[in-house]
């Protein structure tokens, strides 16, 4: 027999089936332990501890990989891990019932927590990593409430999805390193220890399509570095409380303090939105001038700033940016400068904050407008550019000073106008719309540039000896008729 033929018979067995059988042995060999999903029932007469096999439906306890689920009304709902470097793929709280309480070692978690019972809180008072190869995601169903009272922390951040409740509560911060976003329900923010944070980073508060809500249950709750977006249809609630943050976007979204501040450590920006903005209750600028960049949609305004706004430790103005429509209705008081691009509508006596000084004052860049929507202006100092439109609706009034540096327009859509300061500077005046315009006062008007009046009615009404207009032309009407000028 030949070599050849010795061998004629031998089967060869492929390298991929060597390897398949290999991987189902090992497997399934004795002694080795797979990922469960196991159930509390809590039967134990004599502990709720994880440990303790007759706490589990499947009489067995929970080791690596495994999903907890705990199921409704089970006859011990505190329970304890007492197991060591435990890490799960999932806790999930389940059924009508609830109010489940978990308390002992830290977990790792790599794949969620899930709460969808909706009687009750269930409470996991463990210090939990959260492990997830991505953002770590807490599912809370509608009428479930789900509270953290450990530390979480990890690599990656949080994401918050269902229309139920999830409070980061406790006592120390959070140090998970990635952002914070609240896709649906209700997020509150509840860690009562010193200077202890639950969002260690930024937090982004809806999606845009789904309401969202996040709140404030102490104050301080988010890192001072932290940025915070809130989307259209979405709140950030300070609930009366303090909060220090960075950088604050709005994108149709609200922010509301109560009697608590918000404080800016950085720029405002509103997005483009197809919904309005908003900022109720106090608002501090931290003691720097900061930057209000207003983005155009179809809302109307774009920002809505009703809160009160106060300057911090020293003083500080606010630069308006962007072609977007900011209303100021609220009573400031910051007494830096006023800066405006775009379009700004003064909604309160105090909207541009402390006056009587040029190093307060109101200073429009070339082509802004400045509206004054049925509110008395006390004496601000005000600095026009060319093609300025300054406006006025119902009936208002300007006190202060204005400077011309360039020709203006001063539009009065109904109403009259008061402007009882002196109008000096090197640009003319263009009176528009049908309202009447007066100007009043003690002092001379001595801009260089030519007065028209295309439509409405203008009225000198300066006191005795001081003249309304010095310079330029006087032109009454723009050949379409419907002008007057009266002294």
């Amino acid at each position: 027999m030949s070599k050849f033929q010795s061998h004629a018979h031998r089967t060869v067995t492929p390298i991929s089936t060597v390897v398949f059988l290999a991987a189902i042995t090992v497997g399934l060999r004795p002694g080795v332990s797979q990922a469960a999903t196991l159930s509390w029932s809590g039967a134990s007469g004599s502990s709720g501890n994880w440990s303790d096999s007759a706490n589990w439906v499947s009489a067995g306890v929970p080791t690596n990989g495994d999903t907890l689920v705990f199921t409704a009304s089970q006859p011990r709902l505190n329970n304890t891990n007492n197991i060591s470097s435990l890490t799960l793929n999932q806790i999930r709280f389940t059924g009508a019932g609830g109010g489940y309480a978990i308390f002992g070692n830290s977990l790792t978690l790599t794949n969620g927590i899930e709460a969808t019972n909706s009687a009750g809180v269930n409470v996991v008072s463990n210090n939990i990593t959260l492990g997830s190869p991505g953002d770590f995601f807490v599912d809370v169903a509608t009428g479930a409430k789900l509270f953290f009272g450990g530390t979480l922390s990890g690599t990656v951040g949080l994401i918050k999805g269902g229309g139920g409740t999830n409070t980061l509560g406790g006592f120390f911060s959070n140090t998970y390193g990635g952002s914070t976003t609240v896709t649906n329900g209700l997020m509150e923010l509840s860690k009562f220890g010193v200077m202890a944070a639950a969002i260690p980073h930024d937090l982004i508060v809806g999606n845009g399509i789904t309401a969202s809500t996040v709140r404030n249950l102490a104050g301080a709750e988010i890192a001072d570095s932290g940025n915070v977006t809130v989307n259209r249809l979405s709140k950030w609630d300070l609930d009366d409380h303090i909060e220090t943050i960075s950088a604050l976007t709005l994108s149709g979204g609200s922010v509301t303090t109560g009697i608590g501040t918000l404080t800016l450590g950085g720029n405002l920006t509103s997005l483009p939105s197809i919904a309005s903005a908003s900022i109720s209750g106090q608002l501090s600028l931290g003691g720097v001038t900061r930057t209000f960049s207003v983005g155009t949609d179809s809302a109307s305004p774009d920002l809505l700033i009703s809160a009160n706004i106060i300057e911090g430790s020293a003083s500080a103005g606010i630069t308006k940016t962007g072609v977007g429509q900011l209303t100021l209705s609220g009573s400031n008081s910051f007494t830096g400068v006023l800066t405006i691009d775009g379009f700004v509508i003064l909604a309160n006596d105090f909207a541009v904050g402390a006056t009587g000084s040029s190093t307060n004052r109101t200073e429009l860049h070339a082509s802004a407008i400045l509206l004054v929507q049925g509110v008395d202006i006390g004496n601000e100092f005000l600095t026009l550019t060319s093609n300025d439109d300054f406006r006025s609706s119902s009936t208002a009034s300007w006190a202060g000073p204005v400077t011309l540096n360039g020709d203006v327009f001063i539009n009065v859509f109904g109403g009259t106008f008061t402007n009882s300061g002196a109008i000096t500077g090197t640009g003319g005046v263009t009176k528009g719309q049908t309202g009447i315009l007066i100007y009043a006062g003690s002092g001379v008007n001595s801009y260089s540039g030519d007065t028209v009046v295309n439509t409405g009615e203008l009225q000198l009404a300066k006191t005795a000896a001081t003249a309304g207009i010095v310079n330029g032309t006087l032109t009454i009407g723009d050949d379409l008729g419907g002008s007057d000028a009266d002294d």
